[in-house]
């Protein structure tokens, strides 16, 4: 069966904290009732190779799946099935201070609420659970409990098993992905869910050489998507000129949704929970 042939089926690797909330509602907007979302505890680790092969080949009603609980130990390809891997990416200093500080901010007696800083930057370098995404945090987070090496990873990049894209050109992620599988894809703009409101605090030169060190692999990999994507938005968008197009008409749709469409979902979402109360 040619590829062309065979059922498609998407899967979301959430990275804590590299803006998965804002992609779930976009996944949701897109696939509907064919989007499966299971939130879960980190810790209860990945889900098996073989229960995501069962799940393909059984219930093919469900294209598109995202949770916390999926590594890179993926089945791509299946006899009748495909399988397109997405992820997001995020500064790794960036990402590390969001998740401490949204980690201070939940109930609860949490590691970071006990913390200063400095003292969570060496619980991040001393721990060696990668459910608690230490050193190397995004890196380790796909591929927590398997054999599979960075390079590997790296492959899965490069070949785009995996389409991964940056928090930081999110607009850009989601022309990619419309441009790369519009059949899926209509309904790119989108509503940022999920923002740490605290303020991050500044860093000492001391605290930046700490991370930089602390994230030696995960800046790698972040350059590396960012090399990827501009390759692919090369290949699927165009030169300057296009690009200035596509990103144009982005920018006016996203205004739309933000200023017309967004208010009124929810307007119509109270008026409808207001008339199931009466």
């Amino acid at each position: 069966m040619s590829d062309i042939e065979k059922k498609q089926f998407f899967v979301y690797l959430h990275i804590p904290k590299c803006g998965g909330s804002t992609m779930q509602d976009l996944l949701q907007r897109n696939f509907g009732h064919f989007h499966r979302s299971f939130s879960a505890e980190l810790m209860e680790g990945p889900v098996a190779r073989e229960n995501l092969e069962r799940y393909f080949t059984q219930f093919p009603t469900g294209r598109c799946l995202s949770s916390h609980r999926f590594n890179i130990d993926i089945p791509w390809q299946g006899d009748d099935w495909h399988v397109q891997g997405l992820t997001i990416v995020r500064d790794p200093t960036s990402r590390l201070l969001s998740q401490y500080l949204y980690t201070r901010d939940l109930p609860g007696n949490t590691i970071a609420r006990k913390y200063t800083l400095d003292q969570y930057l060496d619980f991040v370098e001393e721990t060696k659970d990668k459910y608690l995404l230490g050193a190397n945090g995004q890196v380790n987070f796909l591929i927590r409990e398997t054999s599979l090496s960075f390079d590997h990873l790296l492959s899965n990049i490069e070949e785009e098993s995996i389409m991964a894209f940056t928090q930081e050109r999110y607009d850009w992620g989601c022309i990619l992905l419309k441009a790369m599988f519009p059949n899926y894809f209509r309904k790119i703009n989108y509503v940022i869910r999920n923002v740490t409101r605290t303020k991050k605090p500044t860093l000492t030169e001391s605290q930046k050489e700490r991370l930089g060190n602390l994230m030696k692999l995960d800046r790698k990999f972040y350059q590396n998507v960012n090399e990827k994507m501009d390759q692919l938005i090369s290949t699927h968008i165009g030169g300057p000129a296009e690009q200035k197009v596509a990103i144009s008409k982005f920018k006016r749709q996203q205004q739309w949704r933000k200023i017309v469409i967004h208010p009124l979902n929810r307007l119509l979402k109270n008026a409808s929970t207001a008339v199931n109360r009466a």
